[in-house]
This record gives structure tokens, C-alpha cells and sequence, in this order.
């Protein structure tokens, strides 16, 4: 393998690895929250899809990957989950905040 194929194969994993940060997004606390979730879902798929269409379909695409990677992880940046996790909800009722306030994000 040459250099430049070893090279855009750590690229093409760095580029996945930023995919998955984008649609693997934790549950949300309660049933309430996961509206919130849903369209952080959609949102972040649509923004990872732009990425590999361009990626897999213009001639150039892999010729950007590593520039594709840092677009997508800064628009994740710009765009942080708002909602209550489940795992956050937890921590904090293991604090003693009462349950519906620690789904709702009241601390």
C-alpha cells in the first residue's frame, strides 16, 4: 500500500469515526425530551449524508476527506444536543435532584 492509500484510509476511518459522533447520539431522558432528539437525529443525519454524497459521488471527493471530516465535526460543534440524556438525568438523580427536575434539566 502507498503511502497516499495509507494515508486516505486513516482520512476515510477519521471520516466515518465523525458519521458515527453524528447519528450514535445517546436517548433522551424521558419521553418528553425525545422530540428534541429526534430532530437532533434528523438534523445530524442530513449533515453527514451532505458529506458522503460528496464524498462518494464527485470525482474529487476523496481528494477532501480530512477538510470533510473537520466541516462535519465543526457543524456538530455549532450544533450541540439540547436536551436531557438519559445518562445526565441519571447522574443527577444519583445527586439528589428529584427525578423531574433531573429530566427536564432543571439543576
Amino acid at each position: 500500500m502507498s503511502a497516499r492509500q495509507e494515508a486516505t484510509a486513516a482520512e476515510l476511518r477519521e471520516l466515518l469515526e465523525a458519521v458515527r459522533e453524528a447519528i450514535d447520539i445517546p436517548y433522551a431522558s424521558c419521553a418528553g425530551e425525545d422530540d428534541k432528539r429526534t430532530a437532533a437525529l434528523k438534523d445530524r443525519a442530513m449533515r453527514a449524508s451532505v458529506i458522503l454524497q460528496r464524498v462518494l459521488d464527485e470525482p474529487e471527493g476523496m481528494d477532501y476527506l480530512r477538510a470533510d471530516t473537520t466541516f462535519l465535526r465543526n457543524q456538530l460543534a455549532d450544533a450541540p444536543l439540547d436536551y436531557v440524556t438519559h445518562e445526565e438525568s441519571r447522574e443527577r438523580m444519583a445527586r439528589g435532584v428529584p427525578y423531574m427536575e433531573a429530566v427536564r434539566g432543571a439543576d
